[in-house]
């Protein structure tokens, strides 16, 4: 071999070298940056289950207050309407009962009406 060729092989041996040291060397730089990447995302995942958490008690306790509060309000709304039924007269406890079933025989009707006009159509 002539020193040319010698010397292009020495340089080609060296490039391939310095090469898979920079290869390696970003390898471990890109290595690191995934497990930064993944630790940083558990940690984003954990904060959020905890977030999540913390927004469902506090969901269920208001939740659960409403409730409590929409029952109240329920039952004080059956005592009045108690007070007032026991203030009438038997001739309008009578018309209330028959209105009530009028609306329970139309809101019954209501289907088959609706299949019979569908049917028209």
């Amino acid at each position: 071999m002539t020193t040319a060729s010698t010397s292009l092989a020495t340089k080609a041996r060296e490039t391939v070298g310095s090469t898979k040291v920079a290869v390696s060397r970003s390898r471990e730089a890109l290595s690191e940056e995934l497990d930064g990447l993944l630790s940083s995302l558990s940690e984003k995942v954990a904060d959020m289950r905890t977030t999540l958490a913390a927004t469902t008690e506090d969901g269920i306790e208001s939740v659960s207050d409403g409730v409590e509060s929409l029952v109240k309000q329920t039952r004080k709304g059956i005592r009045n309407l108690d007070k007032r039924w026991q203030k009438l007269d038997r001739k309008q406890k009578v018309a209330i009962a028959g209105g009530l079933l009028a609306v329970l025989a139309a809101a019954a009707a209501a289907p088959a009406l609706v299949r019979k006009a569908k049917k028209s159509w």
